[in-house]
């Protein structure tokens, strides 16, 4: 195995940038962005780590609002519309409709046995796209009684300031006994609505994905809420990130951190932070505007942070669906969804270019040694599948070059999990403690290994020997031992015209391992096959030093 003599060094970047970011910001901003890192350290949750990462695309939300018409929705509905009975539990199927607003539906028993069914569905007034970057930091954005401010934003993290101006809601509780004024809340007494969005811009303490609703059950009747706020990020490229984030009321959760709080260390933070604090709104019942902040982190540098608002106004169509007899839940065959990843072949040229090795301080609440976390990524791809990157021979070196081993090392893979999908296997992290809190360097190696791949594409009507196509053309047979696919990894089908998004195949029940071929049924007849082969060289191996400087807690921040 050949060394690689090209020596990898790469610092922790982008303390400018973060500084940059927070200049444009006014003092109570700053005061928001505080409390958000405040929130960060108290959950461990990282927002703040400012990570280099290959980016993890996802696909793009779909707003159908431009092309809802309420009418052909009538009348699409009236004819796909069905009751089902899945258990005891009665679920509604829309068929071919799609509804991505507040609706909700009146279930009346017949005697016959059937179900009358009464559908009203909120349909926004109108709808608001718009984007911001790191340029409009300390920019507040006011749309439709929704004022967003971008408060940071670093390589995978972003913060933000959403105040809703739509909606009052009493924050008594959070004074002194001898300061309260407001009592109406004890008389508060639930009421019969209409769908909408009553001026709530989320619908949980989570960035939820877009267009998520969420579901309640009362008696005979059956609700579906959504946000009016949607937000994802996008890479540079405009192209949408896997991300995740959470969403946090800032003037309940700053009293509650001071009211209960089990980290004595970050008590005096959090009073501080109450004592800054100077209430704008004058509302003598301590009613006021929700303040929201939000942190949210990516898999991949962000570009830009994307908005779809969707407006609080609007009308309730009510749709009379007459009697329905809920039909028995049928057993689906299974669809098998296949994702065609592209190759990143790691040779010894360019390996240089597309290993990235990095290093964080991991903060901890206790009066304890930091650790630090040492990460390491290539591009996301197919090869990710049969990779590993081990760190070796890991040392701290002090100020004064002496140097101390790492003999004992933890998995951190799981600091880089976000959303619901897992897409770190392009990665791998570690992390230690700091025996030497005056260490300003991490040295060590990595062993890289890696398979390579390379495709071969063919027409239907053209397969190689050993692939052949049933007449109804939709049913795949790959023959066994056949020598022209000796290699063969992976095979994919794609539509005409379409070489993103492979087809999806059937689950094959009755189908055993022992035949002679392998069977592929598609959903749709397919134009091309993609082979994907390993090839021929055999698995990449590569040892690769390192020396990284090790960040200090104040410079990530």
């Amino acid at each position: 195995m050949s060394v690689l003599k090209t020596f990898i060094a790469a610092g922790f970047l982008a303390m400018i940038f973060l500084s940059a970011c927070k200049s444009g910001l006014n003092e109570r901003q700053k005061l928001f962005l505080d409390y958000a890192k405040l929130e960060d350290k108290y959950h461990a949750t990282g927002f703040y780590r400012n990570l280099d990462l290959y980016d993890a695309n996802t696909d793009p939300a779909i707003y159908k609002d431009s092309a809802f018409n309420i009418s052909s929705f009538k009348a699409e509905l009236q004819k796909s519309f069905k009751l089902v009975l899945n258990g005891n539990q009665i679920q509604t199927d829309l068929g071919t409709a799609d509804l991505q607003y507040p609706h909700r539906y009146i279930f009346t028993p017949q005697k016959d046995g059937s179900i009358h069914v009464s559908l009203s569905v909120f349909v926004p007034d109108t709808y608001y796209k718009f984007s911001l970057n790191k340029n409009d930091i300390g920019k507040a954005i006011l749309k439709d009684s929704a004022e967003i401010t971008l408060l940071d934003m670093t390589n995978d993290g972003v913060t933000l300031m959403v105040e809703n101006k739509g909606r009052r809601q009493s924050y008594d509780y959070t004074y002194d006994s001898f300061d309260r004024k407001d009592f109406s809340e004890k008389k508060r007494v639930e009421e019969y609505k209409q769908p909408g969005y009553d001026n709530y811009l989320f619908i949980s303490e989570s960035v939820e994905t877009p267009n998520s609703s969420q579901t309640t059950v009362k008696d005979s009747l059956m609700e579906l809420d959504f946000g009016r706020l949607n937000i994802s990020l996008a890479d540079e490229k405009g192209k949408t990130l896997v991300s995740d984030g959470r969403i946090n009321d800032f003037r309940h959760y700053l009293w509650y951190r001071n009211h209960d709080m089990p980290y004595t260390e970050m008590a005096s933070d959090y009073n501080d932070l109450r004592l800054r604090y100077k209430e704008e709104d004058q509302d003598s019942l301590h009613k006021f505007h929700p303040i929201h902040i939000l942190n949210l982190k990516a898999s991949g540098k962000v570009g830009q942070v994307d908005f779809f608002l969707r407006s609080n106004k609007g009308h309730v169509e009510t749709i009379d669906l007459g009697n329905k007899i809920p039909q028995q839940a049928i057993a689906q065959v299974q669809e098998v969804q296949h994702e065609f990843l592209p190759l990143v072949n790691i040779t010894k040229e360019n390996v240089a270019k597309l290993l990235k090795i990095n290093c964080v301080t991991l903060p901890v609440k206790q009066n304890e040694a930091d650790y630090v976390m040492l990460y390491s990524s290539v591009p996301h791809g197919y090869n990710n599948g049969n990779m590993n990157i081990d760190f070796d021979d890991i040392q701290l070196v002090g100020d004064k070059k002496d140097t101390i081993d790492i003999d004992q090392i933890d998995n951190a893979r799981d600091y880089f999990n976000v959303g619901y999908s897992n897409r770190n296997y392009n990665l791998n992290a570690v992390k230690f403690p700091m025996k030497n809190q005056s260490a300003t360097k991490v040295i060590g190696k990595i062993n890289l290994s890696v398979n390579n791949y390379y495709d071969k594409e063919f027409n239907i009507n053209q397969l190689p020997k050993g692939l052949s196509m049933a007449a109804d053309g939709v049913t795949l047979n790959i023959k066994r031992g056949e020598p022209l696919l000796e290699n063969m990894v992976e095979f994919y089908a794609f539509e005409k015209g379409n070489k993103l998004h492979p087809l999806a195949t059937f689950r094959i029940d009755d189908y055993s391992p022992e035949n002679e071929g392998i069977l592929a049924k598609y959903v749709k007849k397919p134009a091309t096959v993609i082979i994907r082969f390993k090839q021929n060289e055999g698995q990449f191996n590569q040892e690769i030093p390192f020396e990284l400087d090790i960040p200090k807690i104040k410079d990530q921040k």
